[in-house]
């Protein structure tokens, strides 16, 4: 809520007026939704409380919310500081698209999100491309899909036709039978919209700026209690089938909120005839907070098979620490097969 309220003064200058009023129409209705408050114990401080409240007013949810929630997303991309890494290669560095984009960078630093996304797809551990890996997201921007862009990582949103169309801007896989990184996005994404005259269509753009130049509206399902999937069931079922197959599920950052009952029954779902799974692991700095909401979906005899893991850390130290040796000797510099990451700012991860 405080990024949207900072992103008001930002849209008006950049003269997206659109947006700024869906902004302002969702904070007249925080403001109004304080009578609530007196009422009921809602926290309208809370975006899914509060679009759960919105989902009763079918005109805000439907139209001000996506586009506010969106134009807050993209304020807060284009204004933040860019996170930057040092990769030094030596000989034994694998030769690929990925590691080719990253030694071209190093001379003036790098996107740390395009290292995460090398170690997370294995392109900076293996040739091959084809591992098996799938990235699932309630996450609306497009930083996992600019990463894998400039590493030249082909990804598919798991969106088939006949219900998917693709516009000429849109950067993603437009088959299924690739072996592309499948980038599940079961919320929506800022860069799809649902195509006009279709409501159980799709259509995908490049980024957030062709769906606005095509005076469009992102197709993104607010954090509420009330969702409705039509133009995503593709995504969900792809995202159940991953699940049943895997032999590693990560979970990263991830709180679990009680307004989204949905995650538990995909994970339900996806485990119900998963005879592979090995490790189930929660990362996430609010260790806590995460454990109780996991016993409120989970049974006990689950935390007893030592399938679970939780890690309370962030996201950044999480992906670092994978390359480091078994024993987390953190008076080693993590090196991964011929690259060596120097930090910036060693103090934010604590490797010293």
């Amino acid at each position: 809520m405080n990024k949207m309220r900072d992103s008001t003064a930002w849209l008006a200058q950049e003269g997206r007026q659109r947006e700024a009023q869906a902004v302002a129409n969702v904070l007249k209705f925080r403001l109004e939704a304080a009578a609530a408050a007196y009422r009921v114990n809602v926290d309208v401080e809370n975006v899914e409380q509060l679009f759960s409240l919105a989902s009763a007013s079918p005109g805000i949810y439907a139209k001000d919310v996506p586009l506010a929630i969106a134009a807050t997303v993209n304020f807060a991309h284009r204004t933040a500081a860019r996170k930057e890494c040092q990769l030094y290669f030596s000989a034994e560095a694998p030769a690929n698209s990925a590691t080719a984009y990253l030694k071209r960078q190093n001379a003036g630093m790098c996107s740390r999100y395009d290292y995460y996304l090398g170690l997370m797809t294995g392109a900076l551990d293996q040739p091959s491309k084809d591992s098996g890996n799938t990235i699932v997201s309630f996450n609306y921007d497009l930083l996992v899909e600019e990463s894998l862009n400039r590493l030249g990582i082909a990804y598919d949103y798991g969106l088939r036709c006949p219900g998917v169309e693709f516009d000429a801007t849109a950067q993603c896989t437009q088959t299924s039978d690739s072996p592309a990184l499948k980038v599940l996005k079961l919320h929506g994404s800022v860069n799809w919209a649902a195509a006009e005259g279709e409501q159980q269509k799709v259509r995908v753009y490049g980024d957030y700026e062709a769906v606005l130049s095509a005076n469009r509206s992102p197709l993104l399902v607010p954090p509420t209690w009330r969702k409705h999937f039509s133009e995503l069931s593709a995504v969900w079922d792809d995202a159940v089938a991953s699940l049943q197959t895997a032999t590693r599920i990560i979970i990263i950052g991830y709180s679990m909120p009680s307004t989204d009952q949905h995650f538990k029954y995909l994970l339900a779902a996806g485990l119900q005839g998963n005879i592979s799974l090995r490790t189930l692991l929660f990362v996430n700095p609010g260790l806590k907070e995460l454990k109780g909401s996991f016993y409120e979906i989970f049974r006990q005899q689950y935390l007893e098979r030592n399938v679970v893991e939780f890690l309370p850390c962030t996201a950044a130290r999480y992906l670092m620490d994978q390359v480091l040796t078994a024993k987390m000797n953190r008076s080693m510099k993590p090196t991964l097969r011929g690259i060596t990451f120097v930090n910036p700012d060693p103090g934010e991860m604590d490797f010293h």
